[in-house]
């Protein structure tokens, strides 16, 4: 990597927002193993002069936190791999809740109008908080536990009011379009786990299983509806993957071990060449029915192990468009205050040796989805061509 690209992703995260009383003291030098050695003695000094260039003449207030955020996000944006990235606490926080599955919230899906910032209820949970507190669809926030919510940003109403202790009160109060009169409304936030996998029989013998995202829930959700459609009669699946962008591996390897006989399933390898993680198939359980895997150009990460290894074991084939091409693990470092760096750390690479990352999967049935199907149309359904073509090779193969 030259050092003029990674500096001035540095030096733009400084430029971006400006630095008050932000004194580095650290110096030193950083000596990578590829011989691009970054000597950050020449670095602190150039900041220490902006900041004084700043001091004197700025003409607007000054933010030292900010400024302090996006020296750090400057510096993971220089090297060019847009899934490097820093946190702060808080995004780090938002980001285990998300991953885990599992939270306290309202039981609400929710938008923000970009023109007006309002916020309005897109859909609730059935049986959710917002269903039991008398929420509905189309409500328009204007205060949560008494504060003026109608400019705040969305993401912030969610991360300050959306999720909570279980058992902790939000006292609400919206506008509902339908009437045009205002209501006070209390929800008991409680547990919210995220449904990732819908399944349903397509015919008699067709079992169909669409994965959302692969994340912590996903698995047992996966086995609950593998083992629904079989003791509803199906003698082959269909296991639809488009517009999956991935998540975690070790939800698609624990899915693939509950199909596929034990076994290698996909490894993990770093710059050098060393392996890092084997993912392997030993549970003793497998699913040996007919199937095939749908994917498109947003199958990524997790999804293309998953459908790399059921075509490796020859247990599937790929019916759809080619995958996206994504095939790199990242690690999060803690590095203080609750603040963690996401850094790309290995590549995985399927059973049989292929690099998936850069080069993605081609399907075995290439099939583009009709134009000028109307988007809101459920993908399963008659319209659906690659779904079609998936049916017509399971009657072919018998």
């Amino acid at each position: 990597m030259e050092r003029k690209g990674y500096w001035k992703g540095f030096i733009s995260g400084i430029a971006a927002l400006v630095i008050v009383g932000f004194v580095i003291t650290m110096a030193g030098s950083a000596r990578g193993e590829t011989g691009t050695n970054l000597n950050l003695y020449p670095v602190f000094d150039k900041i220490e002069k902006i900041q004084a260039l700043i001091d004197e003449h700025f003409y607007f207030d000054e933010d030292a936190e900010n400024g302090e955020y996006y020296i750090y996000q400057g510096m993971l944006s220089g090297l060019g791999d847009q899934y490097s990235y820093y946190m702060d606490a808080n995004e780090y926080a938002a980001y285990k809740r998300k991953m885990d599955g599992n939270y306290c919230g309202m039981g609400a899906t929710v938008a923000q109008d970009p023109d007006t910032l309002e916020t309005s209820v897109v859909s609730v949970e059935s049986g959710g908080p917002a269903d039991k507190a008398g929420v509905q669809e189309g409500d328009i926030f204007l205060e949560m536990d008494g504060n003026d919510v109608t400019q705040m940003d969305l993401g912030d109403l969610i991360e300050n009011y959306g999720i909570g202790p279980e058992g902790s009160i939000l006292a609400l109060r919206v506008r509902r379009p339908s009437d045009g009169q205002e209501y006070d409304l209390t929800i008991i936030r409680e547990p919210i786990i995220s449904q990732t996998v819908a399944h349903q029989m397509l015919d008699a013998e067709t079992g169909y299983i669409q994965v959302a995202s692969f994340r912590a829930e996903t698995t047992e959700q996966f086995k609950q509806a593998v083992d629904d459609l079989v003791q509803s009669g199906a003698t082959r699946f269909v296991y639809d993957l488009r517009g999956n962008l991935g998540g975690s591996l070790n939800s698609a390897a624990d899915m693939l071990d509950y199909l596929l006989p034990d076994g290698l399933l996909v490894y993990t390898a770093d710059k050098n060449g060393a392996k890092k993680s084997v993912y392997e198939g030993k549970d003793g359980h497998e699913v040996n029915l007919p199937s095939v895997v749908l994917v498109d150009g947003n199958s990524a990460s997790a999804s293309e192990v998953f459908a790399s290894a059921m075509r490796d074991y020859e247990r599937a084939k790929l019916v759809g468009a080619k995958t996206f091409g994504k095939g790199i693990v990242q690690e999060t470092f803690p590095v203080g205050d609750g603040s963690v760096v996401r850094l790309t750390t290995t590549a995985y690479f399927t059973k049989n040796g292929y690099p998936i990352h850069g080069h993605g999967l081609e399907p075995d049935v290439a099939v583009a989805m009709d134009p000028a199907r109307d988007p809101e149309e459920p993908l399963a359904s008659e319209t659906d061509l690659q779904l079609q073509a998936a049916l017509k090779l399971l009657d072919e193969e018998g």
